[in-house]
């Protein structure tokens, strides 16, 4: 993988960069010569950012919060070539109905309805062959996983949609599923789980700069087997 200039004069946009996947996918852009915005929840994750990304503060939960930060996104970098809508909450591990409606409520408006929210926020920013990626699972639609696999299959579902709505746009809309990667999530939903079995997050963000450069690997994809 070609080293700085490769997306040399690429506006990228990430949500959720100070931890996991995040935090490598804005490492990685940063890396290939990327100017990219990050967000965190607060000052803690903005001060977690790795070097060379600017931060500004999103709250996906919060509709005041996505607008602010949209705003100040296309203020910053004037327009967006990538999307990366990264940040999400577990919620509830269980069967989805034993899951607190609140808690459902919560992690579809973070996982799902705000992500819309923010690409609908940053539509007049998208340049023309733009990408908006879509952080999905393998856990969309899956028993035990309550509102989190909702609010993936929902993501799945709307990425299909506004991949075939804004083609007419030059804009590629692609839904991603990282597989299992050894992130604080992860140990979070598989608690005992033996980490050092899976691969880093930074192992999949050469798919993540190889969309920034222009590529289409379909509307949705399975990073370890891109990779592969």
């Amino acid at each position: 993988m070609a080293a700085g200039p490769r997306l040399r004069g690429v506006r990228a946009v990430v949500t959720g960069g100070s931890r996991g996947l995040g935090r490598a996918v804005v490492g990685g852009l940063v890396a290939a010569g990327a100017d990219v915005v990050a967000t965190a929840t607060g000052p803690a994750g903005l001060a977690a950012l790795p070097e060379g990304a600017r931060g500004v503060t999103l709250d996906l939960g919060d509709p005041a919060s996505v607008d602010a930060c949209a705003a100040e996104v296309a203020a910053l970098l004037g327009g967006v070539d990538l999307l990366v809508n990264n940040a999400g909450v577990l919620g509830f591990r269980g069967a989805l109905l034993d899951a607190p409606p609140d808690d459902i409520a919560r992690t579809i408006a973070v996982n799902l309805t705000g992500t819309l929210r923010l690409t609908r926020a940053l539509r007049g920013a998208l340049a023309p062959g733009a990408a908006v990626v879509n952080v999905s699972s393998g856990a969309a639609a899956r028993p035990g996983w309550a509102g989190y696999a909702v609010s993936k299959a929902g993501l799945d579902a709307a990425s299909a949609v506004l991949r075939a709505e804004l083609a007419g746009d030059g804009v590629r809309v692609i839904a991603v599923n990282p597989g299992g990667l050894r992130t604080e999530m992860r140990a979070a939903a598989y608690p005992g789980e033996d980490q050092s079995v899976l691969p880093r997050p930074e192992s999949i963000v050469p798919l993540f700069v190889a969309i920034g450069a222009g590529e289409d690997p379909g509307g949705y994809v399975d990073a370890r087997e891109w990779i592969a």
